[in-house]
Formats: C-alpha cells, structure tokens, sequence
C-alpha cells in the first residue's frame, strides 16, 4: 500500500486470506475503493464470480489464461484509472472555481450594499433589511416600529 497502487492482481486461492477477503478487506479502506482490483480464478462458476464481484473485484480472469487476455485487461484498468484521475482533478478545479465564485459574490454583495464613498450601508441595503424586518414582524405576530429621518430637512 506505500506504493500506491492503482492495479491490483489477486488470485482467488491464496494461503492466509483468500482473494475474497482481500478484496474486502481493502474495499473496506478510504484508499482502497480508488484501486482496479481484477481476480484471477480457477472457476468459471456464476454463484462464485459473483461473489468475487460483490467483494469488490473489478474484473476477473480465469486460469489458465493467456498473457494477452490479462495484457488487455491491464489496459481497460489503466484507461479507467485515467478517467477517475480527470474526474477527480476536475472535481477539485470546480470546488476552487465555486471558493472563488463565492469571494467574488460575496464581494459583489457588499459593494451592493455599500455606499462607495462613505462605505455605509445604501438605500438597497435599508429596503432590504426593512423587508426582512417587515417579515419577521408579521411571522411573529408582533408590530413593527420604524422611524424614517429625512437629513435633506436638517440642512
């Protein structure tokens, strides 16, 4: 596991653990649900390939086979193992595109907000806190008090 590997080859008869309980053994790690395991088996029977899927096997090859049977096998893991790469760099593209989508809205928020040069809150930042005002009164039932100063009448 230090190495990380992207392909595992197991055979279904092992000494210790069987291909099975390895498959789920590893599937049951947060590191292992990212490897291609194929199963090697001297067993063509359903019941028992199924079973070898339903442990977390990937793809399975039956003994004896050929070398270019598991050359091409290794291939399909690796194309696939390329497709989760680009996915995974693509979702961590779009979090850091939504991070900064969020600064960028936030920002945009309070320059709508904000009076550009007092840097006090504006008139679209009072309508809309006089709303929220105003629905919090009428979900609790309760009068709402607001006093409006004209400073045009003060000058």
């Amino acid at each position: 596991m230090e190495e990380n590997p992207h392909l595992i080859i197991t055979d279904w008869q092992m000494p210790e653990m069987d291909g099975i309980e390895f498959c789920q053994a590893i599937r049951k790690t947060r590191f292992g649900r990212q490897f291609y395991i194929i199963m090697l088996t001297a067993c063509e029977e359903d019941h028992e390939l199924v079973q070898a899927f339903e442990a977390g096997a990937d793809d399975y090859i039956v003994k004896p086979f050929s070398i270019k049977a598991l050359e091409a096998r290794v291939r399909a893991s690796q194309r696939l193992v390329a497709l989760q790469k680009e996915i995974e760099t693509e979702r961590e593209e779009n979090r850091r595109f939504t991070a900064d989508l969020a600064v960028a809205n936030r920002r945009l928020e309070q320059m709508a907000m904000t009076d550009q040069l007092t840097q006090l809150p504006n008139r679209r930042y009072a309508m809309l806190r006089l709303e929220e005002a105003w629905a919090n009164s009428q979900r609790k039932n309760q009068p709402m008090i607001c006093m409006i100063i004209d400073l045009d009448h003060f000058k």
